[in-house]
């Protein structure tokens, strides 16, 4: 087939580097390397590419420059090249440090990126095994340029504190093609990435992480909270306010819940970049990618884990890999929905028209690898859908 030699575009895609985590827009919290600089060499460099139905190949490459005059303060840039629109886009500036414990940084950055309000949804390293091999793509983009300077202190070892101004001017990144390149996927289209409105915005955002979790990677009990609240100006007049919280319950023996809940409200445009959608990957999953979006948007998620109490007690037991496999029952609700008045900011619920789906999962590799079983259950047809989730542990 004629596309098969462009598959070697994407071998170095499975060497990267560094992770490098995108920006925040909406949910979550862009944590900061907590190393000290003493730890670095004078220059160090590393590399995270990565791809996406409207940039192609995005060939990658950061540098931190520590300066002569203090180990705290430093240089950091990062560059990148998108194979499809041949676009060049970069992020450099300033990084000062202060104080060993519960450290405080600086940072002042001028950047033009490509950003998405989907990172909460799927990581950027997933998101590209999924183009590269099955030809989808689980995130909406648009442009970003403009300059930005915040302070993240941490809080008794756990917690962090984010305070953010920033000037920018959106671009929109609309495309319908269908960019061939995928290992597999048959005669797969992707999903026509969405125009956003142009304009430029001056941001001041609040971020909060509270972080009661007994481990970072494998919790079995406590929780962790993400609260966003963002104000802007200029060609968009907002109001928002975002929260992301987990909960790890223990039952008995290795088993426990974990509950879920995200909620989101913004008033003041219609633009799709300040939009929320539902439905999908990340989401919704037994129903339709971005089904729907709104200004407004509510989720529970509710999953059952038996640990190795079911499979690891089964005659499946001696079968590799059953030592690190179990079972999950989950439960997942949720909407998004737009204000009668837009320049509302408190939601009405009464709009939202819910959804809920129901399923199985098969976790592998105590949770690296994970297969999704999913019925739609309200304000669906009742169809099944099966997903496949890497590197997404509960």
């Amino acid at each position: 087939m004629a596309r098969i030699p462009k598959i070697f575009l994407f071998l170095p895609l499975l060497f990267a580097g560094i992770v490098v985590a995108p920006a925040c827009a909406q949910f979550g919290y862009k944590k900061l390397d907590d190393d000290p600089y003493s730890e670095y060499k004078r220059i160090n460099f590393w590399t995270h590419p990565y791809y996406n139905r409207v940039e192609g190949v995005a060939m990658h490459g950061g540098m931190l420059l520590k300066l002569l005059s203090a180990k705290s303060l430093g240089v950091i840039c990062e560059a990148k090249y998108g194979t499809k629109r041949g676009t060049f886009r970069y992020e450099a500036g300033l990084d000062k440090r202060f104080l060993k414990k519960d450290r405080l940084i600086l940072r002042a950055m001028v950047f033009d990126e490509t950003a998405t309000n989907d990172n909460w949804k799927v990581g950027i390293d997933e998101n590209t095994l999924a183009g590269v091999f099955l030809r989808e793509d689980f995130r909406d983009y648009f442009e970003r340029k403009g300059w930005r300077v915040f302070a993240d202190k941490k809080i008794h070892s756990y917690h962090l504190f984010r305070v953010e101004y920033a000037q920018y001017e959106y671009g929109s990144m609309a495309t319908r093609t269908n960019f061939a390149g995928s290992i597999f996927g048959g005669n797969k289209v992707y999903r026509p990435n969405p125009a956003v409105r142009d304009g430029r915005e001056k941001s001041l955002k609040f971020s909060l992480a509270l972080d009661h979790r007994d481990n970072l990677y494998f919790p079995d009990h406590g929780w962790v909270l993400h609260a966003v609240l963002q104000k802007t100006f200029g060609d968009f007049n907002t109001n928002g306010f975002f929260l992301d919280w987990t909960h790890y319950i223990p039952t008995w023996a290795h088993q426990k819940f974990v509950l879920r809940g995200l909620f989101g409200a913004r008033s003041g445009t219609m633009g799709r970049q300040h939009l929320m959608t539902i439905g999908g990957v990340g989401s919704l999953r037994a129903f339709r990618d971005h089904l729907r979006c709104g200004q407004n948007f509510a989720m529970l998620n509710a999953i059952y884990l038996f640990g190795g109490d079911i499979l690891q007690n089964s005659p499946l037991r001696n079968y590799p890999m059953m030592d690190s496999t179990f079972l999950g029952f989950f439960y997942e609700i949720g909407d998004a929905w737009n204000n009668e008045n837009n320049q509302h900011f408190a939601p009405n619920f009464n709009q939202a028209r819910w959804l809920s789906d129901a399923g199985v999962s098969l976790l592998l590799m105590d949770g690296l690898v994970r297969f999704d079983f999913t019925r739609q259950i309200r304000g669906g047809t009742g169809k099944w859908r099966v997903t496949c989730r890497l590197f997404n542990r509960l």
